[in-house]
């Protein structure tokens, strides 16, 4: 399930519904039918599989199984409501409310969603899955990351003139978090990586799989290798990141693990600190003070 904060709310995905929960109430919104039936696949709805937030939280845009884009303004009024060619791993807007839509033949395309008629603009294209992207803040960089362990860092529009690749991970890279010129990354080996992403230096390293018991890791990498898939380490399978003062408060999920755990990077040395555990296999996000909130089957 994605969480994600919005202002003073808290916005999550069930099936093909949003729920949008405050102090006050909760409201829950349907989504609207999809434009075209040729993708429906015989289906109304599809389940949400993506959620995201414009940079001014003027914006909801939801992505479907069904490639089905649905973008919502703060009114909880759909605004634009179109299909895509290809189902989506992953969506973004962009500084100026644009959206960004990756598909999982690795094709990462711009939608301007001010024109009358939606049309996919080709940004650039990885040779597999895009599991991740972004746009700096700055507007002048989209960095996306794929099943093949590599992070590119593309000029923004212009996305064939690549800036830098972040190279080191050895598995799949499932999640990017930008703060000012620094990238963090997670992977499917077990780490976090800092990077400073316009010359694509590693800065500092978090192998997470050393905060967890050694018996868990070795009967997952039996399991793996009884079926042929080489591993040595359990994947990250969510990260939060907090920035305050000169510290990154980095929150993190792994596989088969029924617990999150919380670390503190130091943004200008990059020394790591372990801070806890939190036994609860849940989703997260961190709101705009910092505090951690964890949806879970009974309450927030």
């Amino acid at each position: 399930m994605v969480v994600k904060n919005w202002g003073q709310c808290i916005v999550f995905c069930s099936g093909h519904q949003l729920i949008i929960h405050n102090a006050e109430k909760t409201e829950t919104i349907t989504l609207p039918e999809a434009q075209s039936c040729e993708n429906r696949n015989g289906k109304e709805h599809g389940n949400i599989s993506n959620l995201c937030i414009s940079k001014d939280s003027s914006l909801i845009a939801v992505s479907t199984e069904n490639k089905q884009i649905v973008v919502f303004n703060k009114q909880l009024i759909v605004v634009k409501n179109f299909n895509v060619g290809r189902v989506s791993s992953q969506i973004c807007f962009t500084p100026d409310n644009s959206l960004i839509v990756a598909d999982k033949t690795g094709d990462v395309y711009l939608y301007n969603l001010s024109s009358e008629i939606i049309s996919p603009l080709l940004l650039l294209g990885h040779m597999s899955v895009v599991l991740d992207v972004l746009v700096t803040d700055c507007g002048k960089y989209i960095i996306t990351c794929d099943r093949d362990e590599k992070i590119r860092v593309s000029r923004f529009p212009n996305s064939y003139n690549i800036q830098s690749f972040c190279l080191g991970h050895k598995e799949f890279v499932i999640a990017l978090k930008t703060i000012g010129n620094k990238l963090i990354s997670a992977s499917g080996d077990g780490t976090i990586k800092c990077w400073d992403y316009i010359n694509g230096n590693e800065l500092g390293m978090i192998n997470v799989n050393e905060s967890i018991d050694k018996q868990d890791i070795h009967k997952f990498c039996e399991e793996m290798n009884s079926e042929d898939i080489e591993v040595s380490a359990l994947p990250i399978t969510d990260m939060q990141l907090h920035s305050v003062d000169t510290h990154f408060f980095i929150g993190v999920s792994l596989f088969q693990q029924e617990k999150l755990l919380l670390y503190s990077m130091n943004s200008e040395s990059f020394k790591v600190e372990f801070c806890k555990h939190i036994f609860v296999n849940s989703s997260y996000c961190f709101d705009l003070s910092g505090e951690l909130l964890i949806l879970t089957p009974e309450k927030l």
